[in-house]
């Protein structure tokens, strides 16, 4: 905040300065600062609150106005003094984080981090347009955003936004770019939920490999017996997995996966092969793990490179009776390939948590098949972990608000 812009009354008092102790007239009782010049142009101060350079420029200005400048207390006093009126007056402003949106019950997580140090939420429950956030986030000091489009026009509103933290790990609904050019960085939960989608991935290749789900809905409609082909039945002792992205999820994937004995194929560009062999697994391109696997699981970020990765011309290049299995971002996947490779029985089932788009439109065909288990979105769920990104994202916003070195920035 730029001097003057909060309560000029008190920030335009006079200052009475004495070494070593710098006092602000009408200031709250035992209020104080000690000075402990430890070299030339050093100071070190009580009150380690963080302060900008804009704001700091504008309150020595200030200082200088109302006499601290021509003090015969010398010039290490003056620039405490000049540092201890910023922080008086900041310390009196509330700072606001902008919530886009989030699907929990309520933000009681982020209010016990972020009011409990003085700050306020302004936050919107359901997911708004493009067009409509920069009505709560133009005068944001931090953002925190789940689902919503941070585009770059969303991204040019902000006029002192610090950072802008992500619920989860995935980034593909902020512009990256835009925050960068404008100096914003850009956090990401990136230890989040990576066993329980690790798990989940497990559960829905079980469930399409076992049929777990179509022997379930036969035997709730009365009817006795296998439910599907036998040749629907099968082992993953006999089959190839290819898993997409060898990330913190992939690894975790492919170690779930060893112990049934499938043989196991990863692709990922970044990651190296002496890694991927040495977690049990064989590293390919991907025209390879497409047409040597019986079983595909999506692993990879939201990219230019990944958006649109299975659609028609790829997915005719898998075995067919292959299962598509996609906890990952919904847009790798063209729905209409996919639908019309379901159909067809080139591709003999799929099990998704995500979609393109979501929520999936209540006339959607997909809804109906049922070779096809769906989920809303919900693989990356448990209470520990749900905790642990509400906590962490409150805390890089904080960490923004204090001025400190932040982590996770990913831009």
């Amino acid at each position: 905040m730029a001097a003057g812009s909060g309560d000029n009354s008190t920030a335009r008092q006079s200052l009475q300065l004495s070494s070593p102790v710098v006092r602000i007239g009408k200031q709250s009782p035992g209020t104080r600062l000690r000075i402990n010049a430890v070299k030339p142009g050093v100071s070190v101060f009580q009150n380690k609150r963080a302060f900008s350079c804009r704001a700091f420029a504008s309150l020595v200005t200030l200082a200088h106005n109302v006499g601290v400048g021509t003090c015969a207390v010398g010039h290490r006093t003056w620039l405490a003094a000049c540092i201890f009126l910023f922080v008086r007056v900041r310390s009196h402003t509330k700072m606001k984080v902008a919530v886009t949106d989030y699907s929990f019950l309520d933000l009681s997580v982020e209010e016990s981090i972020l009011q409990a140090s003085g700050h306020f939420i302004s936050a919107w429950k359901e997911r708004k347009s493009a067009a409509e956030l920069p009505a709560l986030v133009t005068d944001a000091d931090a953002v925190i955003t789940q689902f919503a489009p941070v585009n770059a026009d969303v991204i040019a509103s902000m006029q002192q936004t610090r950072v802008i933290v992500r619920y989860g790990i995935g980034v593909d609904n902020v512009d990256l770019a835009a925050a960068r050019a404008k100096g914003i960085p850009v956090c990401n939960v990136p230890d989040y939920c990576i066993d329980e989608v690790a798990d989940h991935t497990l559960a829905f290749i079980l469930a399409t490999t076992r049929q777990v789900v179509s022997n379930s809905n036969s035997l709730k409609a009365g009817k006795w017996g296998l439910a599907t082909s036998l040749d629907q039945m099968k082992a993953l002792r006999d089959l190839a997995v290819g898993v997409v992205g060898f990330g913190r999820i992939g690894r975790e994937v492919v170690s779930r996966l060893k112990p049934f004995r499938c043989r196991i194929l990863v692709y990922d560009p970044i990651a190296k092969s002496a890694d991927i062999e040495a977690a049990g697994a064989t590293p390919v391109a991907l025209r390879e793990l497409l047409s040597q696997t019986d079983v595909i699981t999506l692993h990879c970020p939201s990219t230019a490179d990944t958006r649109g990765m299975l659609n028609s011309e790829s997915l005719a290049k898998t075995r067919p009776g292959v299962s598509i299995i996609n906890l990952a971002r919904g847009d790798l996947i063209d729905p209409n390939a996919l639908m019309a490779a379901l159909l067809s029985g080139h591709v003999a089932a799929a099990a998704l948590d995500v979609f393109n788009p979501e929520p999936i439109p209540a006339d959607h065909p997909i809804l109906k098949l049922d070779n096809v288990i769906l989920a809303s979105h919900i693989a990356s769920t448990s209470v520990p972990a749900v905790r642990k990104l509400r906590e962490t994202a409150a805390r890089l916003a904080l960490m923004a608000l204090n001025g400190e070195p932040l982590v996770n920035v990913v831009n």
